[in-house]
């Protein structure tokens, strides 16, 4: 998808075609693009910006909210009973649009059920006061 700087809430979906070589000192590189649709106000060597999508893959994804870094690990928050909550190591990959991949720690692991989605950190906290009582 793409869009202007104008009117980012417009989005032109489009086939990329070919892709620069080389980044300038602002990161970007110059692409040739189809539009799937004609839309006069798009002109030829106009600047836009760009989500791509590089591979399309199946994968557990949460909120970014749903995951906390502690001693250099990352956690999601299992809700066992109510009020009662146990940390699971998971790793992550890649964050977007709000929401962060989750990967198995192990060939055998799965994503847990009852994960909590928002406010990990705040648990994390509860939980780091209960253990300095």
């Amino acid at each position: 998808m793409t869009w202007t700087n104008s009117d980012p809430g417009k989005k032109f979906p489009c086939e990329i075609i070919l892709i620069g070589k080389e980044l300038d000192e602002h990161r970007s590189v110059e692409v040739h693009c189809h539009f799937e649709a004609y839309d006069k106000n798009l002109l030829p060597g106009m600047f836009m910006n760009a989500e791509i999508q590089i591979k399309e893959k199946e994968t557990d994804v949460v909120p970014e909210g749903a995951v906390v870094s502690y001693q250099d690990k990352n956690y999601i928050f299992q809700l066992e009973a109510a009020g009662k909550y146990s940390m699971v190591p998971v790793r992550t990959g890649i964050k977007d649009g709000g929401y962060i991949e989750i990967l198995p720690v192990d060939e055998k692991a799965t994503l847990p059920e009852n994960i909590v989605t928002d406010q990990a950190y705040t648990l994390l906290m509860q939980l780091m006061n209960k253990e300095e009582e």
